[in-house]
């Protein structure tokens, strides 16, 4: 038999949660959006004595509010739509096995129970047809662009590089933003030499707390840190990773085909890039700094509300992106692949605690910035580099 239809049922298992006979039919309508299906089991005394469906719990809700007996779906209670359940998934078959049940029924949808009726989850019809037609995919996929690759994850399953490419991620953005404070902190310097204007003199220095044209001076080393730091991060490789990256998440999230052709004509901005997050920080405090401590607080929040997803695309379109060379385009598809055919095998698993905070890759990043800035500040102690230890 093929490894496929063999499989056990219990990795295709929907985690829902089983109604109770003294819920509403309110709560079933919360449940029904959240599960993701079009019908939930009623457990009672361990055991499944029921399901109720969309449909029923639909008739049941209109028919009370027509009637006037109750006033709202909190008020309806689901034991009217319950109905007994005849065909389940036993948490011992096979996929083949349950392609059986399924085929001796109308249901969509099986609640899969033990030997004593104990529920185990769900099994859709969908699922296992996605199953066998190797076309089931994650929902919302992030990921994260490194000097090894790209990593991908779906909060639950990994795919691509590993920890050793999210530390030097980290690593490798803590190098590019101190050598951005070098390279602004040696254009100040040459400019002092050539121009005797006091340029070293506002790297670092605190703003006013009101604006004056002397706040203008302040700003340029700091809007120069960035430009530089933007360059820095699109001269990389990990700009083109980034793309690639994006451009892969874009096509497993509308469903297309991985291949190079179709990829590479993905977009390279994605909505949730953490660009845009750090793009609203950014917004918020150069409003807030730049206004008075009256108007800071609702004018900042205002424009981040506004603009901080247009300002995030525009920065990934021309800082933190590039078109990704073939070999980089090629790392996004075989994280790709590699993940679609983990999630294959496991596609409603769900990680939690902290093995999800850390499949997002963030810790093992921070661990790599943490330590570049830590070697960094002790050099910099033994050379009395200052703007380093300002953290200019």
């Amino acid at each position: 038999m093929d490894a496929k239809l063999d499989k056990s049922v219990i990795a295709l298992a929907r985690p829902v949660k089983a109604l109770s006979p003294s819920d509403s039919a309110a709560r079933a309508a919360g449940l029904f959006r959240s599960g993701g299906v079009s019908s939930l089991p009623v457990v009672g005394d361990g055991r499944v004595i029921g399901v109720v469906s969309e449909g029923s719990a639909l008739i049941v809700v209109a028919d009370a509010l027509r009637s006037g007996t109750a006033d709202s779906a909190s008020d309806v209670p689901i034991t009217e739509a319950i109905r007994s359940q005849s065909s389940f998934a036993h948490r011992d078959m096979t996929v083949d096995q349950v392609v059986e049940v399924f085929a001796s029924t109308d249901e969509d949808v099986l609640p899969i129970v033990d030997d004593f009726g104990g529920f185990y989850g769900v099994v859709t019809r969908s699922d296992v047809l996605g199953y066998l037609a190797q076309s089931l995919r994650p929902a919302n996929v992030a990921g994260m662009a490194t000097p090894l690759g790209v990593y991908l994850t779906n909060g639950s399953i990994r795919a691509g590089v590993g920890n050793v490419g999210l530390f030097l991620s980290g690593a490798t953005l803590g190098l590019i933003m101190l050598l951005a404070v070098v390279a602004v902190y040696g254009f100040a310097a040459a400019v002092q030499s050539l121009t005797h204007v006091p340029a070293l003199a506002l790297v670092g220095s605190p703003s006013g707390p009101t604006p004056k044209w002397l706040d203008a001076l302040w700003w340029t080393p700091v809007v120069l840190r960035v430009v530089v730091l933007m360059g820095l991060i699109r001269l990389s490789p990990l700009s083109g990773y980034h793309a690639a990256e994006h451009m892969t998440v874009h096509a497993m999230e509308v469903g297309e085909d991985l291949t190079p052709a179709v990829v590479r004509n993905m977009p390279r901005v994605h909505p949730r890039c953490g660009t845009n997050l750090l793009a609203g920080v950014g917004i918020f405090l150069v409003v807030a700094e730049s206004l008075s401590v009256e108007l800071a607080l609702p004018i900042a929040i205002m424009v981040v509300i506004l603009g901080w997803r247009t300002v995030g695309g525009y920065i990934q379109r021309f800082a933190t992106t590039k078109t990704p060379s073939q070999r980089q385009l090629d790392s996004g598809l075989k994280a790709g692949r590699e993940l679609i055919a983990r999630f294959q095998e496991r596609p409603n698993y769900q990680a939690s605690g902290f093995a999800r905070i850390w499949s997002t890759g963030m810790l093992q990043s921070l661990g790599g910035l943490v330590l570049v800035f830590a070697l960094v500040t002790e050099l910099a102690k033994l050379l009395h580099f200052a703007p380093l230890l300002l953290g200019v």
